[in-house]
């Protein structure tokens, strides 16, 4: 509305006064996209799709397509932008980024794209969803080798998981695994670990399903964690619940 405003000021500035006010809509109407565009600048959408564009083309140097992606997750951050990823059909091409044979930094920051996107608003995590289904966004956490690309990983499905089908999706569809690898592999990354402990806390609490936690947590590698470590307190519930599941 802001932009409308301010085209039809300029309107009305560039006009015949003794025109009236509906005379001078209609004429907007016909104006050249590049005047408007001079006049109330570029919109954020053609600035996303132009950013989304570039940063998908692998033959574009990484730290341009890196750089797009920043921006483009500065813009995602806004409600309206980031429901016009879906309208724009750009989640395709950004979940295309998510692929394993992309540049690892490239994909580290399509996963903060979505995060920024999906945290919070359900219209925008269905059409991620539609692109990027939760059995294969598990795959992807589970087939990550990057710690800070497992976590951006955690934190959108920490914004997705908020239905009891969509909790059950995530167990059945390798989600304890990827939590295994995780707590099996990647021990010796502090901050992962608290990533994960905390997920899988805020699955528990949540309520959803939780016998089916408790059994899967018996899935999980025994470890010694140190009472100074900054994730013992999530640790030492989820040990709890182990030794007591959750029912």
């Amino acid at each position: 509305m802001k932009g409308e405003r301010t085209l039809l000021n300029w309107a009305l500035e560039h006009s015949d006064p003794n025109a009236n006010l509906g005379e001078v809509a209609r004429k907007i109407k016909n104006i050249d996209p590049e005047i408007i565009e001079a006049v109330l600048g570029r919109s954020d959408a053609v600035t996303m799709k132009e950013l989304a564009t570039k940063a998908g083309e692998k033959q574009t140097p990484t730290e341009i397509r890196v750089a797009c992606l920043e921006e483009l997750e500065s813009l995602a951050e806004d409600l309206n932008n980031s429901r016009d990823i879906a309208k724009l059909s750009l989640w395709p091409l950004l979940c295309g980024l998510f692929a394993g044979t992309e540049d690892p930094l490239v994909r580290l920051h399509a996963f903060s794209v979505a995060a920024a996107a999906i945290q919070n608003d359900t219209v925008t995590q269905e059409g991620f969803l539609k692109a990027c289904p939760l059995p294969e966004l598990n795959l992807l956490l589970l087939g990550e080798k990057h710690g800070e690309t497992k976590k951006k990983i955690f934190r959108c499905l920490s914004c997705l998981l908020k239905s009891d089908e969509l909790f059950d999706k995530f167990f059945v569809s390798e989600g304890i695994r990827a939590l295994v690898d995780v707590f099996t592999n990647f021990a010796h990354e502090t901050s992962l670990m608290a990533n994960a402990l905390f997920f899988a806390r805020f699955c528990i609490e949540e309520g959803r399903p939780s016998s089916l936690f408790s059994q899967a947590l018996r899935t999980l590698p025994i470890l010694t964690v140190d009472e100074t470590a900054p994730y013992y307190e999530d640790w030492a519930f989820l040990k709890n619940c182990w030794d007591r599941p959750c029912d």
